[in-house]
Formats: C-alpha cells, sequence, structure tokens
C-alpha cells in the first residue's frame, strides 16, 4: 500500500514484519510506499500582519520566505499579496513570499513653475538739446524822402 509523508515517491516507509525480523523463505511481507509528501496548501494570509501570518504559514507547513514592500492604500505593513497565492497546493517546507504595504503613496507634489518677475529698466530720455533763440537786431529803414 501507499501513504503521505517526507519521504520520496516509492520509498518503502513501512514493513510487515518490521525491518530485521527473521521470516520463513516463501513468506509474504507487506511494504508500505511513499506516495510522497503531501501538498500543502497555502492558507489566505492577505490584509493581515507578518506577526499573524508566519504562526498561520507554520501550522500550514510552510515558511515565510522573502518580505518586499510596495505602496498601497493599505496599512503599513499590512500583508497585500503573497506568492503562491492563496488556496495553492505546493509542497511542505515550501517558502511563501509576501509583499507587504509601505503604506499610502502620497499624492504628487506639483510644485508651480518659479517665474522670475520681468526686470525693468526705466526708460533713459535724454533732455532735448535746445539752441538758443538768435535774434538779430530789427533793422529799420527810414522812408525816402520826397
Amino acid at each position: 500500500s501507499e501513504r503521505p509523508d517526507h519521504n520520496g515517491p516509492g520509498e518503502i516507509i513501512e514493513s510487515s514484519p518490521p525491518e530485521g525480523t527473521v521470516v520463513p523463505c516463501g513468506s509474504a511481507v507487506d511494504l508500505v510506499l511513499s506516495s510522497g509528501s503531501t501538498p500543502c496548501t497555502v492558507p489566505d494570509v492577505i490584509q493581515e500582519y507578518l506577526a499573524e501570518a508566519g504562526p498561520e504559514l507554520d501550522a500550514a507547513g510552510l515558511t515565510v520566505g522573502n518580505v518586499s514592500y510596495r505602496p498601497d492604500d493599505n496599512g503599513p505593513n499590512e500583508i497585500i499579496e503573497s506568492s503562491p497565492p492563496a488556496g495553492t497546493k505546493v509542497p511542505c517546507d515550501s517558502a511563501v513570499d509576501l509583499v507587504l504595504s509601505s503604506g499610502s503613496t502620497p499624492p504628487p507634489t506639483t510644485t508651480p513653475p518659479t517665474t522670475t518677475p520681468p526686470t525693468t529698466t526705466p526708460p533713459t530720455t535724454t533732455p532735448p538739446t535746445t539752441t538758443p533763440p538768435t535774434t538779430t537786431p530789427p533793422t529799420t529803414t527810414t522812408p525816402p524822402l520826397n
């Protein structure tokens, strides 16, 4: 017969009579073969914290794998993704990678463009050049005498 255990598939894990027992030639010996390890199911640890998920994965026969962070609307350090995802059957003792929220992404800050006020230089005015009027003395003429 076969039954799941931690040994590789096809390995003898039990015999009846037990190993080391002397039996007459031709006697029947019952063997139990390993069908391999029973797969473990990844539990749903989304929206939990690492302190809760670690023991839960351990109870399921799994371990915590790589832990990474990314911005998310969930609270900081809340689990937002597992790989493999919940419900997946994997070999026991497999590692489950977790992605934790690093908190909300702050909205992008928009900095208004810096404007430099225009530099104005007052116009330069040069006073007009004036030439003093030239006056010529009046000329008088005397009427001719007749």
